[in-house]
């Protein structure tokens, strides 16, 4: 970037979506999303939340939490409804939730116990997959505190939702 030029945030989001395609392309793309949520919304974990069996098989994985309250699930989907896998990972959070279900985070090699959690939240990249999501979201998390934001051109936006 040349100095004394602003950014184009959106411009540069747009192009990478352009260019990076399928599964890869999508993991990309929601791990650069992810870093980006994890670096300019406060108070957001760094690492996600593992949730184990007590042989510690992993059955779970949540993008992150905050306060150890609330479970944090960042999307970087683009304009999909959401896939039975999706469904079913809201489904286990629901669990989570209603269960009172303690994880661990994923860099605690002492696996010290976080939660219980009370609510959740969803941020996506898009309006458009939000619009999509939301009436899932809704029907997974009844009778449970469920939010969900969206990052709009920047993360100025979405930390001022929040």
């Amino acid at each position: 970037m040349q100095s004394g030029k602003k950014s184009n945030l959106k411009g540069l989001d747009d192009g990478i979506l352009k260019v990076l395609s399928g599964q890869v392309g999508n993991k990309i793309i929601g791990e650069i999303f992810e870093s980006r949520v994890r670096a300019n919304i406060t108070g957001i974990s760094n690492v996600e939340v593992i949730f184990a069996n007590e042989d510690g098989t992993v059955w779970r994985k949540a993008d992150g939490c905050i306060e150890g309250s609330t479970l944090v699930e960042i999307k970087a989907v683009i304009s999909a409804a959401p896939t039975d896998e999706n469904k079913k990972q809201m489904n286990d959070y629901a669990k989570i939730i209603k269960k009172g279900t303690k994880g661990y985070m994923a860099n605690d090699k002492a696996k010290s116990k976080v939660g219980p959690f009370s609510n959740i939240w969803y941020i996506f990249s898009k309006q458009t997959t939000a619009e999509k999501w939301e009436k899932t979201i809704k029907k997974a998390f009844e009778g449970i505190k469920s939010s969900i934001y969206v990052g709009k051109d920047t993360l100025d936006s979405l930390r001022e939702d929040i």
